[in-house]
């Protein structure tokens, strides 16, 4: 469902390499949306909750170039990359 998946982003800060600390061979950052708004926020995680697959695929578009998704932890929010 495109459509939820650019909502999704919508709602998403832009990650940039300033984001990531270099463990090893890997970048980590724990990605932590902030929202002003309870009302977005309490919609932000509704779906996420209801469409994990969308989530995923929305985090993955806002990471910066040259980035590739290796695992993302959803209980500790912690997100962890290579770098191309």
């Amino acid at each position: 469902m495109k459509f939820l998946q650019d909502d999704i982003a919508d709602m998403l800060p832009d990650i940039t390499w300033e984001d990531f600390t270099s463990e090893g061979d890997v970048y980590v950052t724990r990605y932590i949306p902030h929202f002003e708004d309870i009302d977005e926020r309490e919609r932000f995680l509704h779906l996420r909750g209801k469409y994990p697959s969308e989530y995923a695929a929305a985090i993955v578009s806002k990471l910066p170039e040259g980035a590739t998704l290796q695992s993302y932890d959803h209980l500790q929010l912690k997100l962890i990359v290579t770098r191309a």
